[in-house]
């Protein structure tokens, strides 16, 4: 919300708990035509999410920071979203 109310959405995609809520709660936000209804959003440097999205927040984070590989960041996020265990085998063998 604070982004938004500075103006710095306005012309950066981003996302947020809702737009309705955002526009109701930032009268300066202007950038509705970069909103969109996804759980997390990166555009540059920028990473938004939903609060109710911190898994895919952090997805965004490790991808942007490049901390692991595609498949290995895949695999994480698949174990934490579901929590099966072939997701666990599926990391360990992507960082062998």
């Amino acid at each position: 919300m604070g982004l938004a109310e500075k103006g710095m959405l306005n012309n950066r995609w981003h996302t947020s708990n809702d737009l309705g809520f955002l526009k109701m709660m930032c009268p300066n936000y202007a950038g509705e035509m970069y909103y969109k209804q996804e759980p997390a959003v990166t555009d540059g440097n920028l990473i938004t999410a939903s609060g109710v999205a911190p898994l895919e927040f952090t997805v965004h984070v490790l991808k942007k920071l490049d901390v692991f590989s595609l498949e290995t960041l895949d695999s994480w996020y698949n174990l934490y979203r579901t929590h099966e265990s072939k997701y666990f085998y599926e990391l360990i063998n992507s960082i062998q």
